[in-house]
């Protein structure tokens, strides 16, 4: 559970710092509870409102399999489902390079829902990730 120090440290830091991106996992163990559900919704609903330029990605289990009900929070811009190592990877690299979001293969938005449902994208070699690095 989030404790209020600890919600007021991790957003003062996260403000501070101005990330371009915050990938956040939306699972079982954030969520177990309705008090942890509501403090981490409403970090990030907070976060939003401070950083509106910053690009909000949802990992994990609740976004993997319940990604219409994650988008329809405000604050989330993006879901990337099932192993996300290297969707998050191009979606970072998109991002960076000022391309749509929306082409990038697993990676799922408000506007290309039904587009892109149906992208599964699972890990087959997790040797792939011995030299993985993010932008």
């Amino acid at each position: 559970m989030l404790l209020k120090k600890d919600f007021e440290m991790a957003f003062s830091k996260l403000v501070a710092d101005n990330p371009d991106v915050i990938i956040t996992p939306f699972a079982r163990v954030l969520f177990d509870t309705t008090r942890t559900l509501s403090s981490a919704l409403e970090f990030l609903q907070k976060l939003k409102e401070k950083l509106p330029d910053c690009h909000i990605c949802a990992i994990g289990e609740q976004a993997s399999f319940r990604p219409e009900r994650t988008l329809s929070y405000p604050f989330v811009n993006s879901v990337v489902r099932f192993s996300a190592e290297l969707t998050v990877k191009d979606l970072c690299l998109a991002l960076q390079q000022g391309k749509k979001v929306d082409e990038v293969v697993g990676v799922l938005t408000k506007t290309n829902f039904q587009k892109r449902l149906n992208d599964k994208l699972w890990l087959r070699k997790l040797d792939s990730l011995a030299n993985f690095s993010l932008v």
